[in-house]
């Protein structure tokens, strides 16, 4: 499969909220060929591969009547949004992040906006309830300044809370450019929440990285956010959980985390509070945990 198909499954798959199987052959090729390709060449082969019995092909007759034209405009979309300075990473692009790879259902593609390199350090993410603790947002602000200035690149989800406290973090640790990842439910020109757009200004003024896989123009719905903590999990070595209840967005990237093979510690509260059942769950089922950013230090986890 080349760059063309995993670009047209990439767009296909966000249209249709479809998963399409493509297996993991796929010829190895840089994203920046993108622009290089004549706009009549991507008509002709859409039009000539999507009745071939392509992956993509199938989903877009299935579920969208083979509206050709929809996928067209869906790509001029894209390729006016590079133009203008945002960037893309299809999944056979050497660039793209090996570990989110792995997974069962990698996404076809990434847009981006900031320091690529920020994936080229150990990637921890931190997590927790918006509605957080004092403590939750103290203690994740803590870890994440002192991993980043350790060199751990910081990733999160924007959000109010304990995500906001965990962007904070590796922004204070002075290292420059700064280490931390945002990864947003709706698409990169279209930031969530709103009331962080101080925060996301402050990620990529100071060289962190803002990333999604929906496309451009997507506003946020509500499903869109458990499907995009498994990017989360998915670019992180390990997942910190600082709060959260049994049912939460944080609960459910602390399960895709397991469920991807990746490690999980829980941040053990002070004190009995309904805010923090999911931590208490993972810890009875044996999770690692840790009381402070001190405890997490002093446990040398590797």
């Amino acid at each position: 499969m080349n760059i063309l198909d995993t670009t047209l499954c990439h767009i296909v798959s966000q249209l249709t909220y479809k998963w399409i199987p493509i297996g993991d052959e796929w010829e190895s090729t840089s994203t920046d060929v993108l622009h290089t390709i004549p706009w009549l060449e991507w008509r002709r082969y859409i039009r000539c591969e999507q009745n071939r019995g392509t992956p993509w092909g199938q989903v877009l007759h299935k579920h969208l009547d083979g509206a050709y034209d929809v996928v067209l405009k869906e790509l001029e979309i894209l390729m006016t949004s590079i133009k203008q300075g945002y960037h893309y990473l299809s999944i056979c692009d050497p660039r793209y992040p090996y570990l989110l790879r792995q997974i069962k259902d990698a996404p076809f593609g990434l847009s981006y906006r900031g320091n690529l390199d920020a994936l080229h350090n150990p990637c921890l993410a931190i997590v927790g309830s918006r509605k957080a603790a004092v403590d939750a947002v103290r203690e994740a602000q803590d870890l994440a300044m002192r991993l980043a200035y350790e060199g751990a690149t910081i990733v999160s989800g924007g959000a109010i809370g304990c995500d906001t406290a965990a962007h904070l973090g590796a922004l204070c640790s002075g290292v420059r450019p700064s280490p931390t990842i945002a990864v947003m439910a709706g698409s990169i020109d279209k930031l969530y929440p709103r009331c962080n757009d101080v925060l996301f200004h402050r990620i990529l003024e100071y060289g962190g990285m803002i990333i999604s896989e929906r496309l451009t123009g997507t506003q946020p719905r509500p499903m869109d956010f458990p499907i995009r903590n498994r990017i989360i999990s998915g670019i992180a070595n390990r997942v910190l959980l600082m709060q959260a209840a049994n049912r939460s967005g944080a609960m459910s990237t602390a399960n895709l985390a397991l469920a991807q093979g990746r490690d999980v510690m829980v941040y053990e509260p002070r004190r009995t509070d309904v805010r923090f059942t999911g931590n208490q769950a993972l810890m009875e089922q044996g999770a690692p945990w840790f009381s402070s950013a001190d405890d997490y230090f002093q446990l040398k986890w590797e």
